[in-house]
């Protein structure tokens, strides 16, 4: 017989879950029917699932009161990224906890089984910003060692194939994409942010998510990754394929994931040792305009015009 733990042991009085597919992965999120933040989940909608698939991850979410009397927690760790702050910790061998705020005011906790499996998201007040913190890092968390990958990056596909733009925040991934999405026709914005990378059968395909960044992009599409480009912003416009060690260095940024959990932190290398070895990936120091969007093109894709080559082994516009 199973041990009853303090997730299972929640009862909600009018209960609604749905269940949703993203790259692959199939979840479930439950809620009591009366929470306003229903209505805010518009975005998950182009992913509901209505298939026999059994989900990967359960998530249900609770009040911030119900926050279980659990001792024994230990912190492993706390980042802050641009204002949001994630502590990560564990009680004993059996949970994992995580704590998110943003500027100071809290988000929402995650109390997640070792497995990541199933976990309960409380929530302080229906707020879908906090929500979509939890669901992310759970997504990311559960499928790490099922090939998967949830990036930071900007997505446009192109004659059948994605290309990824990649770069810390205001390095100009966006703009570049938009710049693809503009001069070339065919050419279309699969997600602003937090696409799914997933590598099945010999293949790295880039999934659209429903947590798509500023701009609104919330696409149940997938296609086969055709490049990945690092975007610097420069006074030049230039280009270069990497080799497998600065590739990989360059990749590491832009994974999501803890990497404090070695099963975690060994199944995100596992995955980006394999891309770097099978994908193009390329270094581009560029200025805002259509001219590196064409020189970008030429250098990851069999069309347009042939890129100068440098001294040094990139191209130049």
């Amino acid at each position: 017989m199973e041990e009853t733990t303090a997730i299972d042991s929640v009862h909600l009085t009018t209960p609604v879950d749905s269940l949703y597919k993203v790259g692959g992965h199939v979840f479930r999120i439950t809620m009591e029917s009366n929470r306003r933040m229903l209505a805010s989940m518009s975005q998950y909608v182009p992913f509901v699932y209505d298939g026999d698939e059994g989900p990967i991850l359960d998530i249900t979410v609770v009040d911030r009161s119900q926050w279980p009397k659990l001792s024994g927690y230990k912190k492993d760790f706390k980042q802050d990224t641009e204002g949001m702050e994630i502590e990560a910790g564990c009680i004993g061998e059996t949970y994992r906890c995580f704590l998110f705020s943003s500027f100071g005011k809290k988000e929402c906790a995650v109390l997640s089984l070792a497995d990541y499996s199933k976990c309960l998201v409380y929530m302080p007040h229906d707020d879908i910003y906090g929500l979509n913190n939890a669901v992310m890092l759970m997504y990311a968390l559960s499928t790490a060692n099922l090939g998967t990958m949830l990036f930071h990056s900007s997505v446009a596909s192109y004659n059948g194939k994605a290309y990824m733009f990649l770069g810390h925040s205001g390095a100009g991934k966006s703009t570049h994409c938009s710049l693809w999405v503009k001069s070339f026709a065919g050419c279309e914005l699969v997600s602003d942010d937090n696409p799914v990378v997933r590598i099945i059968d010999g293949q790295a395909i880039v999934y659209g998510s429903p947590w798509s960044g500023k701009t609104p992009c919330y696409r149940n599409v997938s296609y086969p990754i055709g490049g990945m480009v690092r975007i610097v912003q420069a006074p030049f416009n230039k280009i270069e394929r990497l080799p497998a060690l600065q590739a990989y260095i360059q990749l590491l940024p832009s994974i999501s994931g803890v990497r404090w959990d070695k099963s975690i932190s060994d199944g995100i290398h596992q995955s980006e040792d394999w891309l770097v070895s099978h994908i193009g990936i390329y270094r581009l120091e560029c200025l805002a305009d259509d001219d590196a969007a064409r020189l970008c093109r030429s250098a990851v894709t069999d069309e347009g015009d042939e890129p100068v080559s440098t001294k040094d082994g990139g191209y130049e516009g």
